[in-house]
């Protein structure tokens, strides 16, 4: 056999079995997928010094072009404003993981790894400073039901001390994917 039809041959081998992982980790991300009623609440001594709670809060979460990847479109109103934030979660057949890519109406920008820690808990996170001290920000999800989905955003100082940020309750509204 020659020898550039050989290398052909696996780098295509390669290529479907990396799409196989992809496709297959990308449907694990169902769950995550429709257009969502939430509440969110802010906790105190987060980024609020008293609990800021919102009932006017909506995720549009959907898959893109050839379901390779997943966007998220959040809004917010509260006693805190109007907040946006857009999320675009990806496979990266490479490291093995799901990439999340976060961007919001404070300015804040991100990229997270994550995994599935067991079949109803999705954790992204990341290293980083917040308040003078280092720690990991984690969004860790979870689905206790169908059609329902819960959300919390906390920071684990390197002490193992854990400090709740955000929690968003989700309910799909009738009628979404």
């Amino acid at each position: 056999m020659n020898k550039s039809i050989l290398i052909t041959s696996i780098t295509y081998i390669f290529s479907i079995m990396n799409a196989i992982g992809q496709d297959k980790a990308m449907q694990q991300l169902e769950l995550l997928v429709g257009e969502w009623e939430c509440v969110e609440t802010y906790h105190a001594g987060g980024w609020t010094e008293q609990e800021v709670v919102s009932t006017e809060a909506k995720d549009i979460i959907k898959y893109g072009i050839g379901n390779s990847y997943i966007t998220a479109d959040y809004t917010s109103k509260s006693a805190m404003g109007t907040y946006f934030a857009y999320d675009l979660i990806y496979w990266d057949e490479g490291k093995g993981r799901y990439i999340f890519s976060y961007f919001d109406s404070w300015g804040n920008k991100q990229i997270q790894e994550g995994e599935w820690k067991d079949e109803k808990t999705l954790v992204f996170s990341h290293t980083m400073e917040m308040n003078g001290q280092a720690g990991e920000f984690q969004r860790i999800y979870s689905f206790p039901s169908e059609g329902k989905q819960h959300l919390d955003v906390q920071f684990v100082i390197e002490d193992g001390a854990k400090q709740l940020l955000v929690s968003i309750e989700k309910t799909k509204r009738a009628g979404s994917l």
